[in-house]
């Protein structure tokens, strides 16, 4: 498994290192930076008067951020002006809409003159957990006999189907005053993860910042909002086990269009329970066992059996970052661990001991989504060689 990782990443950067790199920059100036904040709830509320930050970031890191402000007008416009101008630098835009923070993509220059026509949407909130599902939920399993153990990746896409935030219900956890009783400490509570018992060396991999997460008996709950579109999601674990056979199980507390269980052949034998059907499929040209289940309701268990484990021996071999990279890939999922140069730091997956395995990864699958977006005409061919070059550089540095 570790052979066909690196030897699959080692094939892929070295298409990166052929294909066209990125362009020069061009001298700085000086220009505006306008656009409007729109209220993306049907009926939604008046944005005049909300005060828009413009955080400007130097792509090369030799400067911290600088932020602006500005207040928009009746119509929810907003304008910087004398904003400095280079092709070496990324623009992001935020408001705080009552009381939850939304922030645009970063953005580079579109012309020599600026940016303008910009658009940055704001949502009401809601509670209704109704309103929330994944579209797909994979669980790949994979053994490691060195450690006698099974190493988990969850890669999950969740959607906020309705056109208002997900705000949750207030967070309450056990008070040993009152036994189990649960008392309101603050904030809210919007989705569960769980994490079987027994389960060690969880490590969140992409999709949620660590100031988020309460952990619980449960797994763990994250506390920030959930803005109408997708989020991907991806954690891993570890768990022990003994003998030969072993009963994986799992929940999720949100429906689910498709849930797939995942092993590789040849490691053990996945066996599917109701309402689980089994197959095999192919993911990155090595074949799988396959557990598929459609239209799961939350709550519902995701289960699978286990058999003809190895007994131990041997060395480990196993690098979960990069393996859960390219099963997100082969799976489609769009996993872009270490690329967003403004956001805040995620939590990165502590069960991977090489960080520099999972910020390659996380490279590699940035430019491959890079690249997706261009072929298919989303993203302009400036902004693609610019952040393409950056991913480049900084995977060729710590190659």
């Amino acid at each position: 498994m570790r052979r066909l990782a690196l030897a699959l990443l080692s094939l892929v950067l070295f298409g990166l290192l052929v294909a066209p790199g990125g362009h020069a920059s061009r001298a700085q100036e000086e220009g505006a930076i306008s656009g409007t904040v729109v209220n993306g709830t049907a009926g939604g509320g008046s944005t005049a008067g909300l005060p828009v930050t413009l955080t400007i970031v130097d792509s090369k890191g030799t400067s911290e951020p600088e932020k602006r402000q500005a207040t928009t007008d009746e119509a929810g416009a907003f304008v910087f002006e004398q904003v400095p101008l280079s092709a070496d630098t990324s623009y992001q835009l935020s408001a705080v809409y009552t009381g939850v923070e939304y922030a645009g993509d970063l953005s580079s220059l579109a012309s020599a003159e600026g940016l303008a026509g910009q658009t940055l949407s704001v949502y009401e909130m809601t509670s209704d957990p109704a309103v929330m599902r994944a579209s797909m939920a994979h669980v790949v399993i994979q053994v490691d006999k060195g450690s006698h153990s099974l190493l988990v990746s969850e890669l999950l896409v969740i959607n906020n189907t309705g056109d208002r935030t997900y705000v949750g219900k207030p967070l309450q956890q056990p008070d040993p005053a009152l036994g189990d009783s649960h008392t309101a400490v603050g904030g809210n509570e919007t989705m569960r993860f769980a994490v079987p018992p027994g389960a060690s060396d969880v490590g969140i991999v992409d999709g949620l910042l660590v100031e988020d997460l309460v952990t619980s008996d449960f797994g763990f709950t994250d506390t920030s909002p959930w803005l109408p579109g997708t989020r991907q999601v991806a954690f891993s674990y570890s768990l022990p086990y003994q003998g030969s056979d072993y009963v994986f199980r799992t929940a999720l507390d949100f429906p689910a269009d498709t849930v797939n269980i995942l092993m590789p052949k040849g490691e053990a034998k996945l066996e599917s329970t109701s309402p689980f059907t089994q197959d095999e499929t192919v993911l990155q040209e090595e074949p799988y066992y396959r557990a598929r289940a459609d239209n799961l309701a939350a709550g519902a268990s995701i289960q699978a059996i286990l058999t003809n484990l190895p007994s131990g021996g041997g060395g480990s071999g196993v690098q979960t970052a990069v393996f859960a990279a390219l099963i997100a890939a082969a799976l489609g999922v769009v996993a872009v661990f270490a690329y967003n140069l403004y956001r805040r730091s995620r939590l990165v997956a502590v069960a991977v001991e090489d960080a520099g395995e999972r910020e390659k990864a996380g490279l590699l699958l940035a430019i491959a989504e890079l690249d997706r977006q261009h072929d298919a005409g989303e993203i302009a061919e400036a902004e693609y060689n610019r952040r393409r070059a950056e991913a480049k550089s900084r995977l060729e540095a710590i190659w």
